[in-house]
């Protein structure tokens, strides 16, 4: 209320008397004014109301400068430390502390300014001073006044489990589409490690999906006897089994059961012959060499094998920045089997569940994933996708075709594909792991930017990037809702 009135106060004078000249000019005006003793008493009368008006003008302006000023230097330095890294701390709080003041630019003016950090990188106070411009108090010498403000903002030694989940289906390859994910991606890793190479409080995982997902081919152990067998009995002709595995029978393929309890089956699409749905023969027959294998399993639409349709592998949690770049530079659009965002997605929480703790190794430390609960270990998840789920009947996915799938109907299909995305969207925000979520492109349809914006732990975590801009945009300010500081003082 108070600031309101201030505010009002304000524009009433500025409106009715245009500033100190115009009060100036009125009070020289009923000195003029000889009409009457009742012009005169009405003079007087009214120069102390003018007196109040006028300091409540001056302080209303001292008690929204000094306000402002308190709540950018907040803004700056929570804006500043989402690197998490101390090197960039001071300019970027300099640069946004300005830009919060622009508003208040017509009568306050920033005078001074200091940041300092602590030895050890955790705390950082910033000091500033603003010269205010006065309107009324000019009559009594004082054109202007300082005021200064102060913030201190303490690192809160937490950690971060984060894990990227990436749509490399075929339509990523539109355009520049790809390219510009892959850009944002590295941004982010940018904002995050800054200059620094590795970070024992950052560990993340990059999962690309399609309508599969390739868990990587160390993971036999993980597989059912029978796929175990499989490997080795010449299923794959001429190469062998590439990492991906089928989707278990729900509700396995929607949560973080680990396979310790139930295995996984190998994914292999088998050799097709002629006929009107060939999409992949790669067992072929020549009158002059008789049968052989053609085997070319690459992304684009005129390859063959028995692991088509599995892109690139998941990398699980690391600590190291190259890796995690390596991951994303080499994602490239895959043409085979639609788009299964819910299995991308499940396959994050399998990276940062503690229910597969010990089980992914590698980089991963062997206490790792932590507890969802914590003290020192946040997780999150980035999910990105560019269009509907689709499953066809003759293309190969983790749930064989539409048909094998259980629909005669593309749009029941495609719905219970949606069905199980929300489920597992919701099945991840009850574990307070905190999901982000992007729809990329031009072509995406409101149906699935409803759903990816449900998916979201909150409407401010999901994300519309129709170009590549507005993608880079996306990511920048899940850089800075990742940030791990609050203000201490």
């Amino acid at each position: 209320m108070v600031e309101l009135l201030f505010k009002q106060i304000c524009i009433f004078i500025d409106r009715r008397y245009r500033g100190l000249r115009g009060l100036k000019w009125f009070v020289h005006q009923l000195k003029a004014d000889h009409q009457g003793t009742v012009a005169v008493m009405y003079a007087l009368a009214f120069i102390p109301t003018l007196a109040f008006i006028g300091l409540a003008i001056d302080s209303g302006r001292i008690y929204l400068v000094k306000d402002a000023t308190q709540k950018s230097l907040d803004a700056a330095v929570l804006a500043a430390g989402h690197t998490l890294s101390a090197d960039n701390i001071e300019t970027d709080a300099l640069m946004f502390f300005s830009e919060n003041m622009n508003s208040l630019a017509s009568y306050a003016a920033i005078s001074n300014t200091n940041v300092v950090t602590s030895d050890d990188d955790k705390v950082i106070t910033f000091t500033a001073s603003v010269t205010l411009n006065m309107t009324f108090m000019t009559l009594f010498g004082y054109d202007d006044i300082v005021l200064s403000a102060t913030t201190e903002v303490t690192s809160e030694t937490r950690g971060l489990e984060l894990v990227i989940v990436m749509d490399n289906t075929g339509s990523m390859g539109s355009g520049t589409k790809m390219d510009d994910a892959q850009d944002a991606a590295s941004n982010l890793l940018q904002a995050l490690y800054d200059d620094e190479t590795t970070n024992p409080y950052l560990f993340i995982g990059v999962v690309p999906f399609i309508a599969s997902a390739n868990v990587g081919d160390q993971y036999t152990n993980w597989l059912s006897t029978a796929s175990q067998v499989r490997l080795s009995n010449g299923d794959f002709g001429s190469t062998d089994w590439k990492g991906c595995v089928m989707a278990r029978a729900a509700p396995l393929d929607q949560n973080d059961t680990p396979p310790t309890s139930d295995p996984f089956e190998i994914y292999l699409w088998e050799d097709q012959e002629f006929g009107s749905y060939d999409k992949n023969d790669w067992i072929r027959y020549s009158w002059w060499y008789g049968w052989y294998y053609d085997i070319d399993e690459g992304p684009s639409s005129s390859t063959d094998g028995p692991n088509l349709g599995c892109g690139d592998p998941i990398l699980p949690l690391t600590d190291q920045r190259i890796d995690v770049q390596a991951a994303i530079d080499d994602m490239e659009p895959w043409t085979h089997g639609g788009t299964h965002a819910h299995y991308g997605l499940v396959w994050g929480w399998r990276v940062i569940s503690p229910l597969w703790r010990g089980l992914w190794g590698g980089a991963t430390p062997s206490d790792m994933p932590l507890d969802y609960d914590n003290d020192i270990m946040d997780k999150a998840i980035i999910l990105l996708t560019d269009g509907q789920n689709t499953i066809y009947n003759n293309e190969k996915t983790v749930y064989g075709d539409r048909a094998t799938f259980g629909y005669s109907s593309s749009s029941a299909a495609y719905a219970e594909l949606d069905a199980r995305t929300s489920t597992v969207c919701e099945a991840v925000k009850a574990e307070d792991i905190y999901l982000f979520t992007i729809t990329f492109g031009t072509s995406i349809d409101s149906g699935t930017q409803s759903l990816m914006e449900g998916c979201a732990s909150s409407t401010s975590y999901y994300f519309h990037a129709p170009d590549g801009n507005d993608l880079d945009d996306a990511f920048d300010t899940i850089g800075r809702q990742l940030s791990n500081l609050r203000i201490s003082g």
